[in-house]
């Protein structure tokens, strides 16, 4: 029968912990702007171009004033990626309002 024996021990030096202040900022709770969260939904304050891009180029749809959409990723440009019905793309973030 083998027996194996094994023994830990400790480091002679005592560990010394400081505390130390940490700020939780806003970008740590999922938040893009003064206004914006990630994965929430908010209205259109009015009619809001929606594009398949991340450039005012792309523009293939026009989504109506009071609807509701998702936030889904930061933005980029003054844009923010959506979610409606089914359809993705960008809106101004300026069109957003909370609910």
């Amino acid at each position: 029968m083998l027996v194996c024996l094994i023994f830990f021990t400790g480091c002679k030096n005592d560990v010394v912990y400081q505390k130390k202040d940490i700020e939780i900022s806003d970008e740590t709770l999922g938040k893009i702007s003064d206004e914006i969260f990630i994965n929430t939904d908010y209205r259109l304050k009015e009619d809001a171009i929606l594009y398949e891009d991340d450039n005012r180029n792309t523009a293939f749809e026009t989504l109506e004033e009071g609807m509701v959409v998702r936030v889904l990723m930061e933005p980029y440009g003054g844009l923010a990626y959506i979610s409606f019905e089914g359809l993705r793309g960008y809106v101004d973030l300026d069109k957003l309002e909370e609910i």
